[in-house]
């Protein structure tokens, strides 16, 4: 089987060995025996081409002297088995894995065939009650036999077995040569002893060499054949000699855990600089996910804002529009509009502050009524607006332009009846109309400007009223008074005087029952985008309208104004431009707000909303006078909610168009009906039953600060009614787009100068968003198109930038100390491992699979700091998550960038592998027998 021709090696000039020949048989046991240093174990390893050497060695017709060493590594591993002196095992791992890793490099059978070849050796050696022990746990006999099991378990050609019984006792050393004496009756086994007297009686031929010649070579004795194991045969099947991945794993596991003090440093370290890298890239999606979730509950996500450039810009002049154009809306909304009349928005007190009078006349003296002036001429109220049975001494529908019906309190009938010397009652003054004309005189100077005039009208009816009022058939009468009897001039703006005397005219429609209709009507009519409709109230009517409440004042003055808004007729040219767009708010600074510069977003002024008066009170009595630092701390009655564009999302309650299914209800008919959100309705009411519920609203109408520092509020309370409950966990009331306009010009007197949009929030697909944007920017180049989320970002990643680059040196530094510690562990772990590594080469695993072991335990260690640091990054992930969720008031939410975790994994591979690659190419280089070496 083996032949040897001219074997001869030298070291340092030295002749190991000198012209070797030798005929090997296929079977039996040869022992090789001589004195130390005579180079017993050289023959051994040029044998198994560990070494080089001079001359030829020809295995089974085969010359192994110019094998590459490759294909030396495979041939050693498919055809020898080797037996140590010092057993060169793998010591921390279990039995099972050093016999078994033999076979899995050599045979790509059946798991369960390998399983029983495994048992039957350990059966044959004598460890079957120490299958499941570590190595290193072994006796030395144990050790050995289990070198034997791993040498003979691939069925080689050839065992070597240099000293194999050179640190055993004599019972041990006897048990070990029995064995091999049974495996040389079916494989060559060459062992290498000094023991002349124990291989006299077990082997079959006995080789002496000294000084690096054969001196001798004879046949011992034949003894009694031993009987021959019982082992499972090999299947014939071509294993290759790469190292099998779940040794490497155990392995490894092993060797980190034998040198746990320092597996859990160099994880620490190395966790540590990954966990910055992570975080520097996941820093980003914390801090813009909790900001845009705590922006979200103000603003969608998905909006566009279409804004007027210059938005802090305040309302401009207001300027009124003519009587043809009233009278042409007068005629085009008949449905909703009785009739026009005209005001003059002048202080009279001062126009006429010489002389400002209206008396009784009796032809030589004049006696003025206490209560009756020009300004009742002006605020005259029409004479189809009562009923006309009342009025003393006859009904009157029809009066002459010198011709009135007046309104007096008790108190003036009794001071008129004395005037005329009669009795002091109603029927007494009745009674002289019918037989007396009495004439009022109506008297006006400005001594400023040498103006003064009168007018003498004659009192043709009266009737009890609660305060003093003219009334008169013809709706434009205080026209007639002012333009052709006073020959005053009149101007359409409130400002730029030409004259002082000049009249501020304001033409406005009378509307029937249906205002509400009427102004929701006006607001989507592209035709009246010009126009703004101003509910008549104490400022422009002082006397007509003092005390009277918004809801019952029917008189709409009709304006044009200078300032930039955006009527919300506007909305449809905006949706035909991208039909993407839906959901429109108005925003205006007296009903919502919406400031994307600033991210706010709420009610304009101070709402309150709770389930009963009772409770709403208690709310409104804490927020009418309050200190301004203590405005955001202030706590409501458990019950009663506010709705601010100052208040935290968490407890602040918005609108939004109705755009959702309705969970329960219908949708809104009118003003005073709402759409709440589930949680609104369990907030307020512990349910969300709540339809056909009355729900306690009050809105503040009036705020000042005074100069001690407090907030002083007017509220007014109002009843709305739930129609409906949209599933969302926001607080949140919903109606149509217009409502925060009309609710607050109709129901709260709110002047339609505050209420003129500023800006249109509108929700688009998201899909959509940049093309939407870019098309309406053309479109309408006067306004800005805006994306508040964008502003957002662009922050965010500023901030989070400045963050990243911090992050990452402090991280680049660690990762530096980590990679250098990585690479000290691994190059200790090299060394340390060197024998193993030499070990492996030996059996027959290639220089390149050698590397194996280093690349495992760097990968293995890499691998378990990236398990940590995931670990780390995700626990600080979520305290700052939580940290920042509570400082912006959004809801916490774990937010995790994977980027981040792919980056660390990405990094820690790379580490790994690089750190394993420098450590590799020097230890590998070193050969065989010399790592082997303590």
């Amino acid at each position: 089987m083996i032949k040897i021709i001219k074997l001869s090696k030298q070291f340092d000039q030295k002749d190991l060995l000198c012209d070797i020949n030798l005929d090997l048989p296929s079977k039996g046991l040869i022992a090789i025996c001589g004195p130390s240093g005579c180079g017993k174990t050289t023959l051994l390893n040029c044998l198994s081409g560990l070494i080089n050497y001079s001359g030829n060695i020809v295995i089974d017709g085969q010359d192994i002297t110019n094998y590459s060493d490759e294909e030396m590594s495979l041939f050693r591993l498919k055809n020898y088995g080797f037996i140590f002196q010092d057993f060169k095992l793998f010591e921390n791992d279990s039995l099972k894995d050093n016999i078994f890793l033999t076979l899995d490099l050599t045979n790509s059978g059946s798991k369960k065939r390998k399983t029983q070849k495994y048992r039957d050796v350990v059966d044959a050696v004598g460890l079957k009650r120490k299958e499941k022990s570590l190595v290193k746990n072994l006796s030395g006999g144990e050790k050995q036999r289990v070198a034997i099991a791993r040498a003979i378990i691939h069925e080689p050609k050839i065992i070597l077995a240099d000293e194999p019984t050179g640190n055993l006792d004599e019972k041990n050393t006897l048990e070990i040569f029995q064995i091999l004496k049974h495996i040389s009756q079916k494989t060559l086994v060459i062992v290498v002893s000094h023991d002349r007297d124990t291989v006299d009686s077990f082997a079959d031929r006995v080789i002496v060499i000294e000084e690096g010649k054969i001196v001798d070579d004879y046949q011992t004795l034949r003894k009694k054949k031993p009987s021959i194991f019982t082992i499972c045969e090999n299947e014939q099947k071509e294993g290759n000699n790469r190292l099998p991945f779940s040794f490497l794993y155990r392995h490894t596991k092993a060797s980190l855990k034998n040198k746990k003090w320092r597996t859990m440093i160099c994880t620490a370290i190395t966790s540590l600089g990954l966990v910055g890298v992570g975080l520097s890239f996941n820093l980003s999606s914390i801090i813009s996910q909790n900001i845009k979730n705590a922006y979200s509950s103000i603003i969608d996500e998905s909006a566009i804002a279409i804004g007027v450039k210059n938005m802090d810009q305040g309302i401009n002049t207001l300027s009124s529009i003519s009587e043809e154009e009233t009278e042409q809306i007068k005629n085009e909304n008949s449905e909703y509009i009785a009739d026009m009349g005209v005001l003059y928005h002048n202080d009279f007190s001062s126009f006429f502050k010489t002389l400002n009078v209206i008396s009784i006349s009796d032809g030589n003296y004049n006696y003025p009524i206490e209560g009756l002036s020009v300004e009742n001429v002006n605020e005259f109220e029409w004479l189809d607006e009562i009923d006309v049975d009342t009025i003393l001494p006859n009904s009157i529908e029809q009066l002459e332009n010198n011709e009135v019906v007046i309104g007096l309190t008790n108190q003036q009938i009794q001071d008129i009846c004395y005037r005329l010397r009669i009795t002091k009652n109603a029927q007494s003054l009745s009674n002289y109309l019918k037989t007396h004309t009495i004439y009022l005189s109506l008297m006006v100077e400005n001594s400023d400007w040498n103006y003064s005039n009168d007018f003498s009208l004659s009192l043709k009816g009266f009737f009890l009223s609660k305060t003093p009022c003219i009334y008169h058939s013809n709706h434009l009468w205080n026209k007639y008074i002012f333009e052709e009897l006073f020959d005053l001039p009149t101007k359409d703006s409130g400002e730029f005087n030409n004259y002082p005397y000049e009249l501020f005219k304001i033409p406005y429609l009378k509307c029937n029952s249906k205002k509400d209709d009427f102004l929701k009507l006006v607001l989507d009519n592209k035709e009246y985008s010009e126009y703004i409709f101003e509910i008549g109230s104490q400022n422009y009517f002082p006397r007509l309208y003092k005390n009277m409440s918004c809801i019952d004042a029917n008189r709409i003055l009709l304006f044009r104004t200078t300032s930039s808004y955006i009527p919300t007729s506007y909305c449809n040219y905006f949706i035909d431009i991208s039909n993407a767009l839906m959901n429109p708010i108005f925003c205006t600074r007296g009903g919502y707000s919406i400031y994307p510069s600033s991210f706010l977003s709420g009610f304009s002024r101070l709402n309150l909303f709770a389930s009963d008066e009772e409770l709403l009170d208690d709310a409104i009595d804490i927020n009418s006078h309050i200190r301004l630092e203590d405005n955001e701390s202030i706590q409501n009655p458990k019950g009663v909610l506010s709705g601010h564009y100052s208040k935290k999302p968490s407890n602040n309650v918005r609108f939004a168009p109705i755009n959702s299914k309705l969970l329960i209800g219908n949708n809104p008919e009118s003003l005073d009906e709402i759409v709440v959100s589930s949680s609104m309705a369990k907030s307020i009411f512990s349910t969300i039953d709540v339809v056909g519920k009355s729900l306690s609203c009050s809105f503040c109408v009036h705020e000042t600060i005074d100069q001690k520092g407090f907030i002083n509020r007017t509220f007014s309370n109002l009843q709305l009614t739930i129609t409906g409950v949209i599933d969302s966990s926001q607080l949140c009331i919903y109606h149509y787009s217009h409502w925060t306009i009309n609710f607050y010009q109709c129901r709260l007197g709110i002047s339609i100068t505050e209420l003129l949009p500023f800006l249109v929030s509108f929700s688009v697909k998201e899909s959509k968003k940049s093309i939407s944007a870019n098309s309406l920017q053309k479109a309408f180049p006067t306004y800005e198109i805006m994306d508040p989320f964008s502003k957002v970002q662009t922050s965010i990643n500023d901030v989070c930038s400045f963050l990243k680059i911090v992050v990452l040196f402090l991280s680049l530094i660690a990762l530096i100390i980590s990679f250098l510690l990585l690479c000290s562990c691994n190059s200790l772990h090299a060394f340390e491992s060197r024998r193993e590594i030499g070990l492996a080469r030996c059996i027959g695993v290639s220089k390149k699979e050698s590397k194996k072991f280093v690349y495992a335990h760097s990968l293995f260690l890499s691998l378990r700091s990236f398990f940590f640091s995931t670990m780390e990054l995700f626990f600080v992930s979520v305290v700052m998550s939580y940290a920042i969720s509570k400082n912006v008031d959004s809801g916490f939410v774990v937010t995790q960038n994977v980027f981040s975790y792919v980056l660390m994994l990405l990094i820690s591979l790379g580490v790994a592998l690089l750190t394993a690659v420098v450590v590799t190419n020097k230890y590998c280089k070193i050969p065989p027998l010399d790592s082997l070496k303590r």
